[in-house]
């Protein structure tokens, strides 16, 4: 179970808790039933009946506790149900006697020691809180009137009224009592899963995504006191690991950069005297053939000294890949730059067709390069070049056939893999690099290098160039 799994069940439970609640006080602070209106009909024709002599014994067949209220307001009578007589009445209130009729009190059908209709005495105030209470509980009240002139008042209440509100209200504390019982444990359990449970596994979670971002160096705190105490120490050992490798390859890197600046720096060092040489000779040389030979030269040097920067330069970068700076030229551009690549003047280059292409001068030389140099290895053979702008697709086809063995058709595709050699490399010096470095340049700048065979079983590589 996730956070928001215990957090739904822990809104759950007390959703349930509280409704729960509040249907059992709504119950039980529910208004109680009104009592019997035949029973304070019967009251009312008794009272009315003998209402000069009343007597707790008249009510009897009531059922229910009668008060009898006089015109001035003092209690007359109390009847108990079943027709007994009430309780004496407390302090300051007329006595009763034993037939339940008040006595000390002023007469409610002959006027008193009130006035007319007025309630002085301290049995008026007793018959003012009886009808204040009887309003409270919903008791019934009705006058009594006698040969047309209102006499009084018979107030009926069924205690039974006051009994069941307090067994509703003593069910609704033990049913809270039981809910709470039962709430406290599951949330206390709640609780206790989500310290024990889903907070060490969130904690897990978040240190998972700051070691995915790279983040080795901030520990994972231990405790044994969750289920995953043991599992925390395994993942912190982990990320300890992880930074020492990291540690590790970052100085392996470190090293090998250096190494690869300190073998640019000596690379450098020679060419630099073969180029200053070749740069004498051609000066003090008055042989047209010698001197293009020693241009070449110069020119050859000066692109390994621009790969070796190259090198220097991708060997540290985060994607080691080399820089591309595509411009437009005509297509005409090229042949001198496949005329420099064949330094055994092995290349029969055709008129080149009237385009426009774009890519990177130094690299196209590098990928013509490759190739040819491929084939001077494992043909050695005149390279017949063609080129024809493709109907209906944006490319330039340059096609450089050799006349050597070729390769087997089957082993086509994989010759632009990276560290593949064919079958007929055995004995050859090479790295599997120079076909693969040709095709990945020219996808690079928008194009392709595509392998078939000739006529005759030779290689044939197709250059496609990206039009302008």
């Amino acid at each position: 179970m996730n956070r928001h799994g215990v957090r739904r069940l822990v809104i759950a439970l007390v959703s349930v808790g509280l409704l729960a609640l509040t249907v059992v006080w709504t119950t039980a602070l529910a208004p109680a039933p009104r009592p019997d209106a035949a029973a304070l009909n019967l009251a009312v024709h008794i009272a009315r009946d003998h209402w000069e002599s009343l007597s707790a014994g008249d009510f009897s067949d009531v059922g229910a506790a009668v008060t009898v209220i006089g015109r001035d307001g003092a209690v007359r009578l109390r009847a108990a149900p079943g027709g007994g007589a009430a309780p004496t009445a407390q302090a300051g209130e007329g006595a009763v006697d034993g037939d339940g009729a008040a006595t000390g009190g002023a007469d409610a059908g002959t006027p008193g020691a009130a006035a007319a209709g007025e309630a002085t005495g301290p049995g008026a105030n007793d018959a003012v809180e009886l009808l204040a209470r009887s309003a409270a509980e919903r008791s019934l009240a009705a006058p009594v009137v006698v040969d047309g002139a209102l006499v009084g008042m018979v107030v009926v209440d069924d205690r039974a009224n006051a009994a069941l509100r307090a067994g509703r209200t003593r069910l609704a504390a033990v049913a809270s009592a039981a809910l709470v019982a039962v709430l406290a444990p599951a949330l206390a359990t709640a609780a206790l899963l989500h310290r024990r449970v889903v907070a060490p596994f969130r904690r897990l979670e978040a240190f998972a995504h700051r070691v995915a971002r790279g983040d080795l160096d901030r520990a994972l705190p231990m405790d044994r006191g969750n289920v995953f105490g043991a599992w925390s120490e395994s993942f912190d050992l982990m990320r300890t690991e992880l930074r020492a490798a990291r540690e590790r390859e970052q100085e392996a890197r470190a090293s090998k950069e250096r190494l690869v600046a300190d073998i640019g720096h000596d690379i450098r060092t020679p060419l630099a005297t073969i180029t200053a040489t070749a740069e004498l000779i051609r000066a003090t040389t008055a042989d047209a053939g010698q001197d293009e030979r020693l241009a070449l030269v110069i020119r050859q040097a000066h692109r390994i000294d621009s790969l070796v920067t190259d090198l220097v330069r991708t060997h540290g970068a985060e994607d080691p890949a080399l820089a591309l700076a595509p411009v437009e030229l005509p297509a005409e551009r090229l042949a001198p730059i496949i005329t420099e690549c064949d330094h055994r003047r092995l290349v029969d280059l055709a008129q080149l067709p009237d385009a426009l292409v774009r890519l990177d001068p130094d690299r196209f030389a590098q990928v013509v390069g490759n190739v040819v140099t491929n084939s001077y290895k494992y043909a050695g053979t005149r390279i017949d070049a063609t080129a024809r702008v493709l109907p209906d697709e944006p490319f330039l086809e340059l096609r450089l056939a050799d006349h050597g063995p070729g390769a087997p058709e089957a082993e086509l595709a994989l010759l632009t893999r990276r560290g593949h050699r064919g079958p007929n490399a055995a004995g050859t010096p090479g790295q599997g690099l120079g076909l693969h470095t040709a095709a990945d340049l020219m996808e690079r700048m928008g194009g392709g290098l595509d392998l078939s065979l000739g006529d005759d079983g030779g290689l044939v590589v197709a250059l496609l160039v990206p039009l302008a």
